[in-house]
């Protein structure tokens, strides 16, 4: 009951303070606009594995709606504020049948999963949170500042990315002919999961005293259009770590226009590192992430890294398409991502698609302790090709990860086919099957009491993680 009026009046103080602000400023002529917007999400995982700690298979329908309402000044700066909710069921959970999780099964990890606002509280399929204000923000953007405050989906392009409740700042300090300085600060007090196989209300189960993050660069263009940017960023975990990193880009871009069509390459090289030193973690939220990430004995994890090295190269074909082929490296020095990067990573893979049996919420191997993998991307987006379909993007992708701990505990590989199809402008649909298999060597690795079949799983077993995902939008 606490929480849903500490939400309900953090909405009503966004709107009149969105009132507020649209008054006293002076608009220019016809610069009020009110619009909606929504989306229909229905997603679908099949894994194929049934034995001990099988692979989990369930579905969901998700829905968002939210009011916008826009205000453009005289000088082109613009005020924004948002209004919405969202709602998520299951429809199918393959962990109710024949399951130490009994009757009420484990797919509340993925849809509903709540440990409360604080993250403190034990999350169980009777106490899931099946709706939530997702989109609560005020947002002003001019030429040279843009700031967000309330809840809001995010990216700094570094390692905070995701639905967020906080506040974002970031100013262009100075611009030149061939270049910039910028800055960005950023203060998050809980994350939330919304689509692409998961639904989580807000909770400070990752950031259990708050974030707070800050960013510093330049970029100096060359050529025609090519870019190096550098920036160094720190986030501030409170109480618990802090992390200085150093981001690193030089975009090459050598294309041609011929008619309405476009020719060419491009090549974008990226070196990321982060260096989180932590303190002691609260350990009462840790069953969240499984013993996947618990060190031995809970004592303070100290100095940690994780590096990324990333190159891609794109072709531009004009009606012929687009590609692109990447390679990239990305290495765990000690427990790292212990609470960084589990909302997201430069990376842009996802770490949630293993078993809930396995790992927690399906953690896989790339954030693992001391753990490196290496990918391979490749890509063809094409446009324009039928009546009913706009568009479409087909990849196929390739990791392999170990750990290189002086007792190998984990080797994963994955090949993994995607296709994404744009029907209309407002429905799409995607499909991955990903062939994917998981050895632990490390049994500490494994939730305990989540056996499936009623069995242990032996120290070096392979473990099929083989699944097919399928989603459905419709946007409005």
């Amino acid at each position: 009951m606490k929480q849903a009026l500490k939400k309900c009046l953090f909405g009503f103080f966004v709107v009149v303070g969105g009132f507020i602000a649209s008054v006293i400023a002076e608009p220019s002529q016809e610069s009020h606009r009110f619009s909606f917007s929504g989306e229909l999400e229905a997603f679908n995982k099949f894994g194929f594995y049934n034995g001990i700690s099988p692979t989990d298979s369930y579905g969901y329908i998700l829905g968002t709606i939210s009011g916008i309402y826009s205000h453009k000044f005289a000088n082109d700066s613009t005020l924004r504020f948002e209004l919405g909710g969202a709602g998520a069921g299951l429809a199918y959970d393959s962990t109710r049948r024949g399951s130490q999780a009994g009757d009420a099964g484990l797919a509340y990890n993925y849809v509903g999963y709540y440990a409360g606002y604080r993250g403190s509280r034990a999350a169980t399929a009777t106490n899931t949170h099946n709706f939530y204000i997702h989109n609560a923000h005020l947002a002003y953007d001019s030429e040279r500042v843009s700031l967000k405050a309330g809840r809001f989906m995010h990216d700094d392009d570094n390692y905070v990315v995701g639905l967020m409740e906080g506040a974002d700042l970031r100013a262009d300090f100075a611009k030149f002919d061939k270049g910039g300085i910028y800055g960005r600060v950023e203060g998050v007090s809980a994350f939330a999961l919304l689509g692409d196989g998961f639904f989580w209300d807000f909770t400070q189960a990752y950031a259990p005293n708050g974030l707070l993050g800050a960013q510093f660069g330049g970029y100096v263009a060359f050529g025609e259009a090519s870019k190096f940017d550098i920036n160094a960023f720190y986030y501030y975990g409170i109480s618990e770590y802090s992390a200085p990193g150093v981001d690193m880009k030089l975009d090459f871009e050598r294309v041609r226009q011929e008619g309405e069509e476009t020719k060419g390459f491009a090549s974008s090289t990226r070196i990321n590192a982060i260096f989180p030193i932590y303190d002691t973690l609260k350990m009462e939220v840790a069953p969240l992430l499984g013993n996947f990430l618990k060190n031995e004995n809970g004592s303070n994890e100290g100095f940690t890294s994780s590096i990324l090295a990333r190159q891609d190269f794109r072709f531009y074909a004009g009606d012929k398409g687009e590609y692109l082929l990447g390679i990239a490296a990305y290495k765990n020095i000690g427990l790292s991502h212990a609470r960084v990067g589990l909302y997201g990573s430069p990376l842009g893979v996802n770490i949630w698609d293993n078993s809930v049996y396995g790992v927690g919420p399906s953690l896989n191997g790339i954030v693992y302790k001391d753990a490196i993998s290496a990918f391979v991307f490749t890509k063809a987006s094409y446009e324009n090709l039928a009546t009913f379909l706009q568009g479409l993007q087909a990849g196929l992708d390739f990791r392999y990860t170990t750990s290189t701990q002086s007792a190998k505990a984990l080797e994963e590989y994955s090949l993994k086919l995607s296709l994404d199809f744009v029907l209309t402008k407002n429905v799409a649909f995607s499909i991955i099957g990903n062939y994917y298999t998981s050895i632990l060597f490390d049994n500490n690795a494994l939730n305990v009491g989540f056996g499936g079949s009623g069995g242990e799983v032996s120290r070096g077993k392979s473990l099929d993680r083989s699944y097919v995902m399928t989603k459905i939008s419709l946007s409005i």
